[in-house]
């Protein structure tokens, strides 16, 4: 084992440094690990609306469950309240 190798294992670890006293008024500083979780999780949803927009795109809307002659569509308005659909218009 070589010299550089052995010295090594005896460097000090790197630490990030702490948010400055003049910059306390913007809240906690975010570090490397507190962002990669941030990013991964972000990723993770991302991929995740992916999926279901692609499966939305491949359904088949000429497909018919029985469950669908006894449920409702419910559409939302600009007030917030949701004016459910009737299934027969005069």
């Amino acid at each position: 084992m070589s010299f550089k190798k052995a010295t090594k294992g005896l460097s000090r670890a790197h630490k990030e440094r702490a948010q400055p006293k003049a910059r306390e008024k913007l809240g906690i500083l975010e570090k490397h690990k507190d962002y990669k979780l941030r990013a991964d999780d972000y990723k993770k949803k991302q991929r995740h609306i992916q999926a279901l927009r692609e499966k939305a795109a491949f359904r088949n809307p000429d497909e018919f469950y029985f469950a669908m002659t006894s449920s409702r569509t419910e559409v939302p308005t600009l007030s917030g309240f949701i004016i459910p659909i009737a299934d027969n218009f005069p």
